[in-house]
């Protein structure tokens, strides 16, 4: 089972970074110029800004958030933070009604921190990262995305039993594929 999760984290990895690849025509996508709101999932909570190229052709979007790692399983009472920026790129587009909009878009990106892997202590994190959302973005500029995000990173962390620094591949980061996140922004 912890083999296929890894399997599939490392191609929701792949295939953002292959998107980065594929150029899109930037009058068929209508990317908002700058949108900011709040961040929701198991992983964490926090805040999100998504700004659009000058070209409107690619968003980056940033996260910054309170990682909740051990905490919502009650092995820890302090959460870690972690910030995050992908270069995500507009892969379909689809008009609904009363002027409303889907878009899906993906993008390989960065991610770095003071986290808590699986159990073990907090240390630093620094990565890369993939992922993949679809955006509901309505008339009245609230949009609603759903996302799902895996990082291939590493962890500096102090041993549980002997006390060392231990550098270690961060777990979490594949297993935690399967919580999506909610981010719901305004967007001008």
């Amino acid at each position: 089972m912890a083999r296929n999760i890894h399997i599939f984290a490392l191609t929701v990895l792949a295939v953002s970074a292959l998107v980065s690849s594929v150029t899109v025509n930037a009058q068929t996508f209508e990317l908002p110029k700058f949108s900011v709101g709040t961040f929701h999932s198991a992983k964490g909570f926090g805040v999100s800004v998504d700004l659009s190229n000058y070209d409107s052709a690619h968003l980056n979007s940033f996260a910054l958030f309170l990682d909740m790692q051990s905490i919502l399983d009650g092995q820890s009472s302090s959460p870690g933070i972690r910030a995050r920026y992908n270069y995500n790129h507009p892969l379909c587009s689809k008009d609904l009604k009363n002027g409303d909009k889907f878009q899906l878009y993906a993008g390989p990106g960065i991610t770095f921190g003071y986290v808590r892997d699986l159990n073990s202590r907090v240390g630093l994190m620094c990565g890369v990262s993939g992922e993949i959302v679809g955006t509901f973005m309505f008339e009245n500029h609230l949009s609603l995305s759903l996302a799902l995000e895996a990082s291939a990173a590493f962890h500096l962390r102090e041993d549980n039993n002997i006390g060392v620094l231990d550098f270690k591949f961060f777990q979490a980061g594949l297993v935690n594929l399967y919580q999506p996140e909610l981010r719901i922004q305004y967007y001008w």
